[in-house]
């Protein structure tokens, strides 16, 4: 993640996830954007029909762009999976916005 944002310009960030069998593949990303907070997520493609899974617990990288269009710090929640009860975890980071 970048330190901070500059207004009006268009900054990439990278994400890692991993692919834990060969039967994973990476499919899009999640992206939801509410107010100044935005959700971010990996969603992958399961063959559950392939036989010759092998376990490989591979870190893969995706890049997604933002455009910097609001002055209020971005707040990020990358989603890291669940807990042991079923609730979603996040990695929340906030981004300030530079003129």
């Amino acid at each position: 993640m970048p330190d901070y944002f500059t207004y009006g310009e268009t900054h990439e960030i990278t994400i890692s996830y991993i692919r834990p069998t060969s039967c994973y593949a990476f499919n899009d990303i999640y992206y939801l954007k509410e107010n100044n907070t935005r959700t971010v997520a990996v969603i992958s493609s399961v063959y559950d029909n392939q036989t010759n899974c092998s376990e490989i617990q591979q870190e893969v990288n995706t890049t997604f762009t933002v455009e910097a269009i609001q002055e209020e710090n971005y707040i990020f929640n990358f989603w890291q999976g669940e807990d042991s009860n079923g609730n979603d975890m996040y990695l929340t980071i906030e981004v300030p916005v530079e003129q």
